[in-house]
């Protein structure tokens, strides 16, 4: 069934369930706007409103179209569907939006564009790209801090939201977007902004990447909010910094971020890649790090004799601290050696160009003993 009004097409699709010997027929979908990023769709009952704001609702499509690859580009990972689900619903009870199961929703009246729901369609513009940036980290994995992270505060997503929505918009727009929602007053977004701005986007690719790597899944460790957690995630997001960023958070008054707990965390989790390189059976030990017990695979890594990784710096193209190492290894996430040669041989460009689009292993050692391991996404230039 096509529904045509001023000159925009709608299609519906019929959904029918079977079981058994009976067929139930399931809600009738309206498409609104379908590209290669996203797929608005609508309950049938609901198409009339959305035919009332269908200029506002095409120019929010638009924009989240353009912030989609940015994502990938960005985050170094992508939403789970291609295109994204986007359903928009007929509840007009203020303003709302929610992501679960790869889709995202918004009420209606989110795009009503009126002053008196939030300033026009600026709330929406940057809600509508940090659902989908919680839709994209869900799928890394559930379970993220409610208390920092997203759910009771959303702190990340709207960081992300806010830095998109000046390559989606213009740089005033996505300034006035996370001033407007005040953003900038609080210290964990700005810890966010701040580890951009030192690293730049391959941060935050290092920081999912390491997750992905090691297949974490943050609901596996301790309750919602709870020390672990906060202490794990941090951990992960200290491993692509190269430094303890417990005292960071402890000072934006995170509940439960304890820098000794987290170096403990970072040391498990390099020894257990010191261990792969060396072909050791840490299973057991893995298992034991991924549901949140660091200090059970310290001990089974201690009894196998794995020694510890020491940190002076942020390893930055084949120095730490302005040192060169000794050798410079790389390692599959498997433990095979992809490369290996003297620290003067080796520059980053080389990295790029051996690694470029993969996850590696990434090991300096130095002269003293030294050695710094971390799991690094190399783009590609």
């Amino acid at each position: 069934m096509i529904f045509r009004r001023s000159g925009i097409v709608f299609v519906a699709a019929a959904i029918t369930l079977a079981s058994g010997s009976f067929t139930v027929q399931a809600q009738t979908w309206d498409t609104l706007h379908k590209s290669e990023y996203s797929v608005w769709v609508t309950p049938d009952y609901n198409l009339a409103a959305c035919n009332t704001y269908r200029n506002n609702l095409d120019s929010v499509a638009t924009e989240l179209d353009k912030a989609i690859p940015l994502i990938v580009q960005y985050l170094g990972i992508a939403p789970p569907e291609k295109p994204q689900r986007v359903e928009i619903d007929s509840n007009t009870a203020g303003m709302g939006g929610w992501s679960s199961g790869g889709d995202v929703g918004y009420f209606i009246s989110d795009f009503y564009g009126r002053p008196t729901f939030g300033d026009g369609l600026r709330w929406i513009r940057g809600v509508i790209i940090g659902e989908v940036i919680n839709s994209t980290t869900g799928a890394v994995s559930g379970d993220w801090p409610r208390d920092w992270w997203c759910d009771d505060v959303w702190y990340f997503p709207g960081f992300v939201a806010g830095e998109l929505l000046k390559q989606t918009v213009d740089t005033a727009f996505g300034n006035y977007w996370l001033t407007s929602e005040k953003y900038p007053t609080y210290p964990v977004y700005n810890i966010f902004k701040g580890l951009l701005t030192e690293f730049g986007w391959t941060f935050y690719k290092n920081f999912f990447a390491a997750v992905l790597a090691d297949t974490m899944h943050w609901g596996n460790i301790g309750a919602n909010p709870s020390s672990i957690k906060t202490d794990y995630v941090i951990a992960y997001l200290s491993l692509a910094a190269g430094r303890n960023l417990g005292a960071t958070f402890d000072s934006a008054n995170v509940a439960g971020a304890d820098a000794v707990e987290i170096a403990a965390i970072m040391s498990v989790e390099e020894r257990l890649q010191l261990a792969l390189s060396q072909k050791l059976k840490v299973a057991t030990a893995w298992t034991d790090f991924r549901n949140g017990n660091y200090a059970a695979a310290k001990h089974i890594l201690d009894s196998l004799g794995v020694a510890g990784v020491r940190h002076d710096g942020f390893v930055k193209d084949g120095g730490i601290s302005g040192r060169v190492p000794a050798s410079v290894m790389v390692y599959s996430l498997k433990g095979q050696v992809l490369y290996s040669a003297p620290g003067k041989k080796f520059d980053a460009a080389m990295l790029n160009r051996l690694f470029g689009g993969q996850t590696v292993v990434v090991r300096y050692v130095f002269d003293d003993g030294l050695t710094y391991s971390s799991k690094r996404f190399i783009a590609r230039n």
